[in-house]
């Protein structure tokens, strides 16, 4: 199914209402949609899907989840594999994040911790879980937040440990430094840099969006969040596997749809080209100061 740029801006508003719903009243905002947009009935069928809670990936200091939600829970000073939890710094469908503390014998540092809202009891998931992590910390960019450790925890719960990075997302930087074309070009050539060094270890990013690109205080860019890439290594994803799914697969199809391909809205194959797209996109409200499908808050 394909849709147009006016069926993916109101995917997009439908989106941005089932996301500011309570959990207990999404079926019935769902049968609501699809009542009154019925040729968009599988696409709000598939983001309302409560077997899939969410197709958003969590962002930092931004919430995606009413107060009245149930949740993940944890606390300060909770344990969760070697880390300790500090204090929660986001929150999303898919899970949390805290800044956390590793300090073990021979390492001692701070961490983003992603908390995915799933547990990886059986072995095979467990094993697919580690294979990714393996692959995904082999990366090695100065402008890509690295992942520095994953792993499951004695309760089951799964846990990646990101490099925590200080700083602002790229259009708020520049739009407070009032920058101009040529500085805001400057900052988006470094960020293809890093999505090209991605490409070139055959990992495509599937979210590239502002609240996944910050820019530290050195002026630095940097983008975060490769934990719901695909791997486009078909042998690689498939190799000792009883089935032909991605390693991604427990972190369902996320996506975001201000800045997603089409191909993704209608849940057909991702390549590089997916990247590509949503790099037009953020370049185009880097240099306009508008959203390509309407200018609502991030």
């Amino acid at each position: 199914m394909k849709f147009g740029p006016d069926q993916l801006a109101l995917l997009s508003r439908l989106t941005d209402e089932w996301l500011d719903l309570p959990e207990r009243r999404r079926n019935q905002w769902r049968n609501e949609a699809v009542r009154k947009h019925p040729e968009l009935a599988l696409a709000i069928a598939a983001l309302a899907d409560d077997a899939s809670p969410s197709r958003v990936s969590p962002e930092l200091n931004h919430t995606f989840v009413d107060a009245d939600d149930e949740g993940p829970q944890f606390a300060h000073g909770e344990r969760i594999g070697p880390y300790q939890l500090v204090r929660e710094i986001g929150r999303g469908g898919m899970g949390v994040v805290w800044l956390a503390e590793q300090d073990t014998e021979h390492i001692r540092r701070t961490v983003a911790l992603k908390l995915p809202l799933l547990h990886l009891a059986d072995r095979g998931r467990r094993n697919r879980f580690g294979r990714e992590r393996n692959i995904l910390a082999a990366l090695d960019h100065p402008g890509i937040a690295k992942m520095l450790d994953a792993g499951v925890a004695d309760n089951g719960q799964a846990y990646m440990a990101m490099q925590f990075v200080a700083g602002t997302l790229i259009t708020t930087h520049c739009d407070q430094r009032q920058l101009g074309v040529r500085e805001r070009l400057h900052l988006f050539i470094e960020l293809l840099d890093a999505v090209q060094y991605a490409h070139s270890n055959l990992i495509v990013h599937r979210d590239i969006k502002p609240s996944n690109i910050l820019v530290t205080a050195d002026d630095r860019v940097m983008l975060l969040d490769f934990g719901i890439a695909k791997l486009l290594d078909a042998q690689v994803a498939t190799d000792s596997m009883a089935t032909d799914k991605p390693l991604t697969e427990f972190a369902g199809v996320a996506l975001t749809l201000d800045y997603a391909s089409p191909e993704q809205v209608a849940g057909q194959v991702v390549s590089t080209r997916a990247d590509i797209y949503s790099l037009g996109v953020v370049l185009y409200e880097l240099l306009t100061g508008e959203r390509f499908y309407g200018n609502r808050s991030q």
